[in-house]
């Protein structure tokens, strides 16, 4: 796949004059990947495996082209810096593999593993190139479920992660890589005749490297660190409940805490107990979908979503400004469809963010940062043909 598109930040208003730096940059990527997997299909033995082979490349393009200075929303200056492009080429290859094992009619052991390997380079628009850096790692997982009854499950698993470190700019220091090892435990029930399915999980992730963005104010580019070890847990959980043959509602969410635990003392931008960058303290939503007829040949459905995405925040104390912790607010999302299909024709009328909820959905310390598309009404016809 391929993608080129334009973008245009803000680095936030300086309270003493009101001033509005925006940043014109253009990003092109260019991406190949290929997964190729072989699985198991004999549904009556005990021993159940997949392995595979995947493969990345991936070339990224930045160029810084000019900045703009404004008052009260109003440009003044305009300079085109022209900087030209920074290039970022990144190949990857992985093998892994998935066994599980029914050491009983009720309790399932499993095992897993991925071998990664990464090479990475960068150059900027100058013509310098940083050193290459090449990573490599084994992850593995193990898990264990256990059939309570013919309704309850009841699991425990761990599992290690990784992502690769590499360099932002060519005139950083390189960050290295962050490795995690999460352990997760949880039941998934039915009850009350199967029309209640129960969801519940409980994580804790242990970050070694934790990567995370600092702000650069003398060249106005970020850069990634590596801001110390962290640690990240929470409660997941996914309710479904079946009222009748035609009207189900899904309630599902998670509450997260994550902070850093230990920072290295070179690291200036964060401290120990800061909160990690970008990262809700909850999330929930909540579903209700209706089905009808609204003749003997044509079926209906009406549908309404509701989404809340809890504050986020980004901590950076060596940007240059008085303020060093930024905070999202508490965004509400509410969608609603209502449609109906006969033969391959569906056809339904949709209105989206009907609440119009126009804030950031993720703390910055710039105003670079993404937004939901305002309120919309449309409506989607399709037909398969």
């Amino acid at each position: 796949s391929e993608s080129f598109y334009d973008r245009e930040s803000q680095f936030g208003e300086f309270a003493a004059f009101n001033e509005i730096l925006t940043e014109d940059t253009q990003t092109q990527v260019k991406s190949f990947t290929q997964e190729v997997r072989l699985s198991s299909n004999e549904s009556d033995s005990p021993f159940g495996w997949t392995v595979g082979v995947f493969y990345a490349d991936l070339e990224s393009r930045f160029g810084l082209g000019g900045l703009k200075l404004g008052i009260d929303g109003v440009e003044t200056l305009s300079l085109d810096l022209g900087s030209g492009t920074d290039l970022e080429e990144s190949r990857s290859f992985a093998l892994f593999a998935d066994f599980s094992y029914d050491i009983s009619d009720r309790l399932t052991l499993g095992l897993g593993g991925r071998y990664f390997e990464d090479e990475r380079n960068l150059s900027d628009a100058s013509g310098l190139s940083a050193p290459q850096a090449d990573f490599d790692q084994f992850s593995g997982r193990a898990s264990l479920a256990f059939a309570v009854n013919e309704e309850t499950n009841l699991y425990v698993s761990v599992a290690e992660g990784f992502r690769s470190g590499g360099q932002s700019r060519v005139d950083v220091a390189p960050f290295e890589e962050e490795t995690v090892t999460t352990y997760e435990a949880g039941v998934k029930t039915s009850l009350f005749n199967q029309r209640l399915y129960v969801e519940i999980g409980y994580y804790y992730s242990d970050f070694k490297g934790y990567q995370s963005t600092a702000f650069d104010p003398v060249t106005l580019r970020t850069r990634v660190l590596n801001s110390g070890d962290a640690v990240v847990k929470g409660v997941e959980w996914n309710l479904r409940w079946t009222a009748t043959d035609n009207l189900a509602f899904t309630f599902a969410g998670n509450t997260t805490d994550g902070e850093l635990v230990e920072v290295p003392f070179a690291v200036a931008t964060q401290l120990e107990g800061d909160p990690l960058d970008f990262v809700p303290e909850n999330n929930m939503s909540l579903t209700g979908e209706y089905n009808f007829s609204w003749s003997a040949t044509t079926q209906g459905f009406f549908r309404i979503d509701f989404n809340h995405q809890g504050e986020s925040s980004v901590v950076n104390r060596t940007a240059g400004l008085a303020q060093v912790r930024f905070d999202s607010e508490n965004l509400d999302f509410l969608n609603i469809s209502l449609g109906a299909e006969w033969n391959s024709t569906k056809l339904e009328l949709f209105s989206r963010n009907i609440l119009d909820e126009t804030d950031p959905t993720s703390a910055a310390i710039t105003n670079y940062n993404p937004q939901e598309r305002p309120r919309s009404i449309g409506l989607k016809l399709k037909h398969n043909f």
